[in-house]
């Protein structure tokens, strides 16, 4: 008896197959080497037409997945990642520790109504203390880079060698209330960090209005 709604004698039946093991590791393995859905898509199509015999491997949906599989599979990579949409910063705060090691500074605020991220890397603590940094800081924000609509705001110094950063924030939205909440968690990790001065003499911004503001 066929209980399947679609023709299983053709060839057409083949992208039916469900997604096998190997396949499903080689994506995850395309997304932790930094290739987005679209990118691995296609990088994995050109592999397959490597094979002697490509076409019917090209039809087999469980070796050539379809578009909608391979962005369920990165949705199941980036929450294993990076947490999901309801709790970004748990997984974030497990992985702490290992960003600690590599020397990568991470701090977490959270509050009830807002939260930030501190990120301070050894070049940027080293670009804390610099004469430059207590004269001017050039402060750019990001536009949302995410469905959460995160900001990154970079305060960069500048060097002989160009523009470098001395701290990188993360927090939601451009509200004023946010950069508060971000700045103010600067001012209480790194008190001295602008020449080992409270503040520089000049922040300079684009002519964005919210980081003017």
């Amino acid at each position: 008896m066929n209980n399947h709604n679609h023709t299983i004698n053709t060839s057409g039946s083949l992208k039916y197959l469900r997604i096998n093991s190997e396949t499903e590791q080689t994506f995850m393995q395309y997304f932790d080497d930094g290739i987005g859905p679209n990118e691995a898509c296609r990088f994995h199509e050109n592999q397959i037409m490597k094979n002697k015999s490509p076409l019917k491997l090209l039809a087999n949906g469980s070796v050539n997945l379809i578009n909608n599989t391979v962005y369920h599979l990165h949705n199941v990579w980036r929450n294993l990642n990076f947490g999901t949409v309801d709790a970004p910063l748990d997984k974030l705060k497990e992985k702490i520790e290992l960003y600690n090691s590599q020397g990568i500074s991470v701090n977490i605020l959270e509050e009830k109504s807002n939260w930030a991220v501190l990120v301070s890397t050894s070049v940027m603590k080293r670009a804390q203390m610099l004469s430059s940094s207590k004269e001017v800081i050039f402060c750019d924000s990001s536009s949302s880079c995410d469905i959460l609509k995160t900001i990154i705001t970079i305060l960069l110094t500048v060097t002989k060698a160009g523009a470098v950063p001395i701290a990188l924030l993360l927090h939601p939205g451009q509200s004023t209330e946010s950069y508060k909440t971000a700045f103010g968690f600067l001012k209480l990790i790194y008190p001295k960090c602008f020449g080992n001065i409270d503040a520089p003499y000049v922040f300079m911004t684009d002519d964005s209005v919210t980081d003017v503001s």
